[in-house]
């Protein structure tokens, strides 16, 4: 006889009744989406597996992303998506799952702390010849440089080896 809250599974066994509850850890708001803005970095927070009568060595964890995550900083704008998958083979279906939302929103790459985003994520930090009198304008998920009136070129640096920088989109 199994022990309250289990039943009798052919194959594996005593077995929790109950499939367990997956709740997403950094979750403040309870709505599966995680809100980051460019230049931050991918944290992985997983899952808090609720369950009263768990069978542990029965279940695995497996975190799938919807597309490889960058190294490092976050540079585009976007989202991408984390499923979190339960393995418990007695259940109908023989899984439990979530999926997190995560959301890549834009900065004003014109205004950020050079300081700051030259150490992590020097990608962002506009190159705009500001000493030659151009300015830099801000675009959804990026930025131009724009030279001053009646002068030409594109208004970045000249010595930017522009096979080495890799402007966001």
């Amino acid at each position: 006889a199994c022990k309250p809250g289990h039943v009798m599974h052919e194959k594996y066994g005593c077995v929790d009744q109950n499939p367990p509850l997956l709740r997403l850890n950094n979750d403040p708001n309870g709505d599966q989406i995680l809100r980051l803005k460019q230049g931050d970095v991918y944290k992985e927070y997983a899952v808090e597996i609720q369950d009263e009568n768990a069978e542990e060595y029965l279940r695995s964890l497996k975190i799938a992303y919807s597309q490889p995550l960058p190294h490092g900083c976050l540079t585009k704008i976007g989202e991408f998506h984390v499923t979190y998958t339960v393995a418990t083979p007695w259940t109908s279906p023989p899984y439990v799952r979530v999926t997190r939302r995560v959301i890549i929103e834009d900065i004003d790459e014109c205004n950020l702390d050079v300081a700051k985003y030259e150490k992590t994520c020097p990608e962002l930090v506009p190159q705009c010849d500001l000493e030659a009198g151009a300015t830099c304008v801000n675009t959804i998920g990026s930025y131009t440089c724009r030279c001053p009136k009646f002068t030409s070129g594109d208004g970045f640096k000249s010595d930017i080896n522009f096979d080495a920088v890799d402007a966001p989109q």
